[in-house]
């Protein structure tokens, strides 16, 4: 879900000069949509489906996938990864502890 604080201490920052309005629209704008540069993470998703943007796993590196899952984990509590190999579950697992691996699931 979208932190609403973040949105009134923005516009609050910004009447008060603390920002400038460019530095209000980059923070307006990762409210929707987070650009990491090998993913862009859909924030906006929960808002529109009720669950947060699923994670399509297969193509991209333990590191681009634990990146992905511990930036969408700072905002949703539950989250859901698809195409994870099992060779890449305990290195995730070492960064994501209480991360959870179904190995029939596809």
């Amino acid at each position: 879900m979208i932190d609403i604080s973040v949105f009134s201490h923005t516009l609050e920052d910004l009447w008060n000069q603390k920002i400038t309005p460019h530095e209000a629209e980059k923070q307006l704008r990762q409210l929707l949509y987070e650009d990491l540069e090998f993913a862009k993470i859909d924030h906006h998703r929960a808002l529109r489906k009720g669950f947060p943007e699923v994670v399509f796993c297969q193509g991209k590196t333990q590191d681009q996938i634990i990146t992905i899952l511990k930036k969408m984990s700072e905002q949703y509590p539950n989250l859901l990864a698809t195409r994870v190999q099992s060779h890449q579950f305990k290195p995730i697992q070492k960064e994501i502890p209480d991360i959870q691996y179904h190995p029939t699931a596809r």
